[in-house]
């Protein structure tokens, strides 16, 4: 049993089996109880208690049977340890504190706090004096549920019965603030711990430090470790981990090697996870010939390089697109027995990704789906599909989407973003609502700009029903359908020339108490022109300024179309020259549009007069501005003129109408149906 040799022991309680020698002591039997607790195999010394109890021995003590409880408590297996403790009055003993200090300490591991506090209640009905361990026990298991304000209930609880809380107490209370992220009472109880006159040990700090790291970065945590020096605690391998682990996730390495260097001034030996931490600050910088020079030193001091090592040097050569050392490592890795996870094969897969190699990409994604016991997850999935758009292979990006879906495999939020974004430039609607499925189905948020993207493809596809029908699964899901939203489908509306149905979605955007902005009143007006509704865009502009919205030039381009539409060249022309009123200077596009609101009123001298103004105020007339002013000269008989015009629309080449519309006016035409008039 002292050599620890649970094979022989085995032996001995099989050819024993039917009883234990009457003349072998309790204290040999509870060395073999004391073995199999120190191994961590509690079955085999319940086996042992249980061969005692049932042998013509001396009944087991306390002793053998608290080592029993430990045991348990010890593996977690909470459940047990309590039937040992009720037990025990079977077996004629009295549980004593040892065993229910036992079964709390066990409570406190699972982070049972109430359960914990029941068993305490128990000892003290029972007759038994909690001491400080059962204190500091209940206090741990409130720390590991976070339940803060208990864990402060039972310190001041304990301090009124007598018990003298001590560090291990206070560091309780101090764990269950920096779990609950609240550093200013962790730092609270620290101070409270040095007035009571309990020295603060470098658990205290280090607790501190780690909360600190969390909300200051490595400054903060310094700051503590000069606090520390100050206390006179000595900083331990814990300390310089999170101080390193800081570095690392900061990209410090001058940092890093500086707080490396006094660790070992200290004479404290770096640990694996010290190596690790400084590897990870030169694999996050790309400097892999750095982090390769100090993994070769930590071998050379006898460490043995874990997982983390191998998956941080594997980082530098992914940061580095280093495809040939990446599996290089990666074979060295199995060679020494070492396990992959998810995290290297996907360091593999993104330095192939970095290299341009698809087909690597391709090929270590699947080894990663082959392997035994292993998941793709989100970050390996969507390094395959944004290798596979940045190669432009958008059709290999669609077959592994459709090859994955029934796998519940699902891109990143910012890849499945990316992907909204390209299919909705190449207008993919299909493909669209595919991944938004995909996402959902997957349990990932849809943001409310994928949402919009997709009600934007549908609207550029003239899908108006189908936009709709996105609009109204936002709402009726309280997706949080935004400005954005209604005014895409507004504007859908316009295009379709339904100045009804854009109204009517407006009036929905109101009473959703979402606040139109300029786009969504451009839309409005949009559409009254689309309708050729110049009374209505006047009133739309007239409210949006009433709202306190400025109003754009395509606002005004808007409502001067309106008027074109309907044939009134003088309000046209009274909208352009309000403009300036507005701070706003009339574009190429205003002009153009009053011009041509002159041409279909049949107004000769004010389409000239528009042309004119268009030239004094600098902008260089269109050839469609001077076809629309030869054509409107030709019809009221001025052909010599009208030819003037002409001639000069045919110098600058045929123009797309200022609608927008995908009609152009040619100047050959032009100048066909002036000769036509003048013949």
């Amino acid at each position: 049993a002292r050599a620890g040799d649970l094979a022989a022991l085995e032996v001995v309680r099989r050819e024993h089996a039917g009883g234990l020698p009457a003349t072998l002591p309790v204290a040999a039997v509870g060395a073999a109880i004391n073995a199999y607790a120190r191994a961590g195999d509690p079955l085999g010394a319940e086996r042992w208690l249980e061969l005692l109890a049932g042998s013509s021995m001396p009944r087991p003590n306390t002793i053998c049977a608290n080592m029993v409880i430990r045991a348990w408590a010890k593996a977690g297996q909470l459940a047990r340890s309590e039937a040992w403790l009720e037990r025990m009055a079977d077996l004629g003993l009295e549980g004593d504190t040892q065993s229910f200090n036992a079964v709390i300490d066990g409570c406190a591991r699972v982070g049972d706090a109430a359960r914990a506090e029941e068993w305490l209640h128990r000892m003290r009905r029972d007759g038994v004096s909690p001491n400080v361990v059962s204190y500091s026990s209940v206090l741990n298991a409130c720390a590991r549920s976070g339940e803060v304000a208990k864990a402060e209930r039972w310190l001041g609880a304990m301090r009124a019965l007598g018990v003298e809380p001590n560090a291990i107490c206070y560091n309780a209370v101090i764990h269950a603030c920096a779990w609950s992220g609240d550093l200013e009472r962790a730092t609270s109880w620290l101070d409270q711990m040095g007035h009571s006159g309990v020295k603060p040990t470098v658990t205290s700090f280090s607790t501190l430090m780690d909360i600190a790291v969390k909300v200051g970065g490595v400054e903060a945590a310094e700051l503590w470790l000069r606090r520390m020096d100050r206390a006179g605690v000595e900083p331990d391998t814990v300390v310089f981990n999170i101080l390193l682990g800081a570095c690392a996730r900061s990209g410090d390495s001058m940092r890093a090697l500086r707080w490396f260097q006094r660790m070992r001034s200290s004479g404290i030996e770096p640990s694996a996870t010290c190596y690790n931490s400084l590897l990870g600050v030169y694999a996050r910088a790309g400097e892999t010939e750095t982090a390769m020079r100090w993994w070769r030193a930590m071998v050379d001091t006898g460490i043995v390089s874990d997982r983390a090592s191998f998956n941080m040097l594997l980082k530098a050569f992914a940061h580095s697109g280093d495809v040939a050392s990446s599996e290089k490592m990666f074979s060295e890795m199995l060679g020494l027995g070492l396990d992959p996870d998810v995290t290297t094969y996907t360091a593999v897969i993104v330095a192939c990704s970095r290299a341009g190699d698809l087909p690597g990409v391709e090929r270590w994604f699947g080894r990663l789906l082959a392997a035994e016991g292993l998941e793709a997850d989100a970050c390996s999935f969507s390094c395959v599909i944004e290798t596979c758009i940045r190669e432009g292979e958008i059709a290999r990006a669609e077959s592994w989407l459709a090859k994955d879906e029934t796998s519940g495999l699902c891109p990143s939020p910012s890849c499945c973003g990316s992907l909204m974004h390209i299919w909705a430039k190449l207008g993919n609607v299909l493909m669209m609502e595919r991944l938004l499925a995909t996402m959902t189905r997957s349990g990932l948020d849809v943001s409310v700009t994928a949402y919009n993207a997709l009600i934007g493809a549908c609207a550029k596809q003239s899908d108006l029903p189908r936009a709709e029908h996105w609009l109204n699964h936002m709402i009726t899901n309280s997706l949080g359908a935004d400005v954005v939203s209604y005014s895409t489908v507004i504007n859908a509306c316009a295009k379709q020339n339904d100045l009804l149905r854009a109204e009517v979605w407006f009036q929905s955007m109101r009473e959703q108490g979402i606040t139109a902005n300029a786009i969504t009143f451009n839309s409005m007006i949009h559409a009254c022109a689309r309708a050729g509704n110049a009374r209505e865009a006047e009133q739309w502009l007239e409210r949006m300024r009433a709202e306190g919205i400025p109003a754009t030039n395509p606002s005004f381009n808007s409502v001067i179309n309106a008027c074109a539409k309907a044939g009134d060249a003088e309000r046209a022309e009274h909208w352009l020259q309000a403009m300036p009123q507005f701070g706003l200077a009339p574009d190429v596009v205003s002009f153009s549009t009053a011009i041509h609101a002159c041409a279909r009123a049949q107004d000769a001298r004010r389409s000239v007069a528009v042309l004119a103004a268009m030239e004094a105020a600098g902008l260089p007339p269109t050839a469609f501005c001077y076809s629309t002013v030869a054509k409107v000269l030709s019809r009221c008989g001025d052909a010599a003129a009208s030819r003037w015009y002409a001639r000069r629309a045919m110098e600058l080449g045929p123009s797309a109408s200022p609608s927008g519309s995908s009609t152009t006016t040619s100047p050959t035409s032009c100048l066909a149906a002036v000769r036509a008039t003048a013949g």
